[in-house]
C-alpha cells in the first residue's frame, strides 16, 4: 500500500525575531520549535481520491492507518517524516521521495521543487494558496479560507502522486528491477538517517561543552598576547593595512560577490594560511590570532550539535540523495556529515548496549580506475587490475618501481610516495600538481622527481592513460553532437572503457547501469589542446559553468561506479534484520548494532561490502572495518 501524504504546518515570515519558518530554520529546528502546529495533512491512499484531516483530528487518523505495511510517500520526505516521527510516533517501514527522485532522474541543472518538476514533466500546476497562510493558526482561518487551502493541499498530494508514478515508470523502463529497486531502498535508507532514531547516533553533550570551552579558550588566549584588537583582526581593510605594515604582499582573489580583486584573508584561502610558516614572527602571530577571532567550521558545527542536544538526545543527519553531479551524497542541514572533523565524530557515540561499525571499502576508486580500463580477461592482464586481484600492496609496487627495488625492501616513507602517486597520476595530475601532493602529504621531493613519478605511472599503467584518450574522444562526440567519425567519409564515432557493462558511451553522455546518464548538457570548447594534452571544455552546471577535459571525466565516471557500488551495498545492509546504518561518507558505511552482535555483524557488513552487482564481474573489491561506541575513536 501507498500512503501519498502532505503535512500544512504554521509559518510565520515575518523578519525579525518573530519569523518562524523554514527559510530560517532547519527542519530539526522548525519540528521541534515551541511553535510548531500541523494545520491539517493531505492524504491518499493508493489511486483513493486524497482527503483533508484537520490537524486536531490528525493523531488519530495517522496511528490507525498501517504503516508497517506500507510505503509513505512524499515529495520533501525528510519533512514530513519527520513530523510524524517526532509528533506522532509513528515510524514507516518505507519511504519514497519524489524530491530525491527528481536528483536522481533529472540531475542537478534543474530545481526540484514540486512545483517545477510537475511542470518540466507536464503533470499539472501547484497552487500558491500557502501564502495565505503565513502567520495563521488554523483557528485564524475562516471557513472559505480554510476550504480554498484545503483544496491546495489535496492538490499537492494528486501531484506528488503523479510524480512518483511518472518517476517510477522512467525507472523501470532503464533499468533492470533490482537496479531500481536497489535505489528505491537507499532513499528510504537516506530519509531514515533523519527521521527515525533506531538510524541515529546519540550527541555527547558534556565532551561537546569541554571542547567548545578549550577551543574558545585558545582564542581568547591568542587574541589577549596579540597587541591588535579584536577590532582590527576582525577586519579585512584593518588586516590588510597591518599586514602591509610588517612588509607583506597581501594576497588577493577575486570576490564572488562584486566581482572585483579583493584580499584574501580568509581561513580558507590558500595563499594567506601560507603566511603561518612566513620567516617573521610577527606575521605569524598575527595570521594566527586573526584565524582565532573567526569562526572556524568545527566550532559552529560543535554549537550547532550542542543545540540539537538540547532538544533531543540523537542527531538526524540529512543527506541529500543523488545532490553531486555523479549521483553521489551530498551533505546538507548544516553540518554536512561528509566532512565531519575527528573532533565532531568523537561528539557523536553509540546509545547503551550498541556499537558503532565502520567499514570502509579499501581503494575503491583506484580499483575501479583499473576496471573499467582493462580487458575483461581471466585472470587479469592489466597490471593494476591484476596487482589488486592477487593482493598486493599496489602502493609498494609503485614505490618499487619508482626507487628501482623489491616491493619488501620499500620503507615506509617510500610507500607514501608510491601512494601518493598512485591515488594523484590515475585523473591525469602533471608533475607540479604531484608535487603539490607530495608537500600536503609531507613528502620532500623536487619537480624531477615528481616527472619521474608521474612518467612510471603512464608508463606502467598505460591503459589508464588509453581512457583518459578515450574520454576526451567522447567529449568531442558530445560536443559535436554526434556519433559519427571523423574520417575519408565525415563519419565521428567514440567509445569509452572496457567495461560496456559498468559504463558505456552514447551519443549525449554515458550509460550507467541504472539505465541513468552522466551528461555534460550545453558544452563548449573553451581551448585546444594545451600543455595537459588535453582539450579544455566546460558544462552548465547548477546556475553557473564548470570545467571539464577527458581525465576529470574518467574521474567522474569512477566516482559514479564506486557510487553505484555503496548504493548495492547500502541496498543489501538497508534488509538486514539486525543492523542498523546510521551514515555513509563516501565510500564507507557507518552501522549500529546491539553489543552482543557485534563479532557476527562485523562479519556479516565486510562479507557484504565484498559483493558488487553483475556489472562488476571481474572487480577484485576488499574492506576494512573498525569498531567502537564513538564514532571517532573506532579501532
Amino acid at each position: 500500500m501507498n500512503i501519498f501524504l502532505d503535512f500544512e504546518t504554521y509559518y510565520n515570515s515575518e523578519r525579525g525575531e518573530k519569523n518562524y519558518s523554514l527559510s530560517k530554520l532547519s527542519t530539526e529546528e522548525y519540528v521541534r520549535h515551541p511553535s510548531f502546529e500541523v494545520l491539517g495533512v493531505g492524504v491518499a491512499i493508493d489511486d483513493a481520491e486524497p482527503e483533508w484531516i484537520s490537524g486536531d483530528g490528525a493523531e488519530a487518523y495517522l496511528k490507525a492507518l498501517p504503516w508497517e505495511t506500507s510505503t509513505v510517500v512524499c515529495h520533501n520526505s525528510t519533512f514530513d517524516v519527520f513530523i510524524l516521527s517526532e509528533h506522532y510516533g509513528i515510524y514507516p517501514e518505507e519511504i519514497a521521495c519524489t524530491q530525491s527522485l527528481s536528483r536522481l532522474i533529472e540531475g542537478v541543472n534543474v530545481s526540484h521543487t514540486l512545483k517545477e518538476s510537475c511542470l518540466r514533466n507536464e503533470l499539472g500546476e501547484k497552487g500558491d494558496d500557502l501564502k495565505t497562510s503565513d502567520g495563521k493558526h488554523l483557528s485564524d482561518f475562516s471557513p472559505e479560507e480554510l476550504e480554498s487551502f484545503e483544496q491546495y493541499c489535496l492538490q499537492d498530494v494528486t501531484l506528488c502522486r503523479k510524480l512518483y508514478h511518472h518517476y517510477l515508470a522512467e525507472l523501470s523502463k532503464n533499468a533492470d528491477r533490482e537496479a531500481w529497486q536497489h535505489e528505491l531502498d537507499c532513499i528510504s535508507l537516506t530519509i531514515k538517517l533523519y527521521t527515525d532514531p533506531r538510524c541515529q547516533m546519540e550527541i555527547d553533550p558534556v565532551f561537546i561543552a569541554g571542547t567548545l570551552a578549550r577551543i574558545r579558550r585558545e582564542k581568547a588566549d591568542f587574541i589577549a598576547e596579540s597587541p591588535y584588537g579584536r577590532e582590527v583582526l576582525s577586519s579585512n581593510p584593518k588586516s590588510q593595512a597591518v599586514l602591509e605594515s610588517l612588509g607583506v604582499t597581501v594576497p588577493m582573489k577575486l570576490s564572488t560577490r562584486t566581482n572585483k580583486m579583493a584580499p584574501a584573508l580568509a581561513r580558507n584561502d590558500a595563499d594567506f594560511l601560507e603566511l603561518l610558516n612566513h620567516d617573521a614572527p610577527e606575521v605569524r602571530k598575527f595570521v594566527q590570532a586573526r584565524l582565532s577571532v573567526k569562526s572556524t567550521i568545527e566550532e559552529t558545527r560543535l554549537e550547532h550539535l550542542a543545540s540539537i542536544a538540547g532538544r533531543g538526545p540523537r542527531v538526524p543527519l540529512l543527506l541529500n540523495y543523488a545532490g553531486a553531479h555523479t549521483l553521489r551524497f551530498a551533505g546538507s542541514g548544516g553540518l554536512n556529515p561528509q566532512n565531519f572533523t575527528k573532533t565532531i565524530k568523537q561528539s557523536l557515540v553509540a546509545p547503551k548496549g550498541k556499537v558503532l561499525i565502520e567499514c570502509d571499502s579499501s581503494q575503491i576508486e583506484c580499483r575501479v580506475l583499473a576496471f573499467l580500463a582493462s580487458a575483461p580477461t581471466e585472470p587479469p592482464s592489466d597490471p593494476l587490475l591484476k596487482a589488486f586481484s592477487e593482493g598486493r600492496d599496489v602502493y609498494k609496487q609503485m614505490a618499487g618501481l619508482i626507487f628501482k627495488k623489491d616491493e619488501g625492501d620499500v620503507t615506509p616513507g617510500e610507500r607514501v610516495r608510491g601512494k601518493v602517486t598512485v591515488l594523484g597520476a590515475g585523473y591525469g595530475l602533471g608533475a607540479k600538481g604531484l608535487l603539490r601532493s607530495f608537500k600536503t602529504f609531507g613528502v620532500d621531493s623536487t619537480m624531477d622527481e615528481a616527472e619521474a613519478c608521474i612518467d612510471t605511472f603512464r608508463e606502467q599503467y598505460s591503459s589508464v592513460c588509453r581512457l583518459w584518450d578515450e574520454a576526451t574522444e567522447c567529449l568531442l562526440a558530445i560536443y559535436q553532437n554526434t556519433t559519427g567519425h571523423i574520417s575519408g567519409d565525415g563519419r565521428y564515432t567514440a567509445s569509452f572503457g572496457q567495461r560496456p557493462d559498468a559504463c558505456r558511451f552514447e551519443t549525449d553522455g554515458f550509460l550507467l547501469p541504472t539505465g541513468l546518464k552522466i551528461r555534460y548538457p550545453e558544452i563548449s570548447l573553451d581551448s585546444e589542446r594545451d600543455e595537459t594534452r588535453f582539450n579544455q571544455y566546460s558544462f552548465k552546471f547548477r546556475k553557473g559553468r564548470t570545467r571539464i577535459y577527458g581525465p576529470k571525466v574518467v574521474e567522474n565516471l569512477v566516482q559514479n561506479c564506486a557510487r553505484n557500488l555503496l548504493t548495492f551495498w547500502l541496498a543489501k545492509l538497508y534488509r538486514e534484520p539486525r543492523i542498523d546504518v546510521v551514515l555513509t561518507v563516501h565510500d564507507s558505511v557507518v552501522c549500529l548494532v546491539d553489543s552482543c552482535d557485534e563479532e557476527e555483524a562485523r562479519s556479516r557488513i565486510e562479507a557484504i561490502m565484498r559483493l558488487g552487482p553483475t556489472w562488476s564481474a571481474g572487480l577484485p573489491l576488499d574492506c576494512e572495518s573498525t569498531v567502537g561506541t564513538s564514532y571517532g575513536s573506532m579501532a
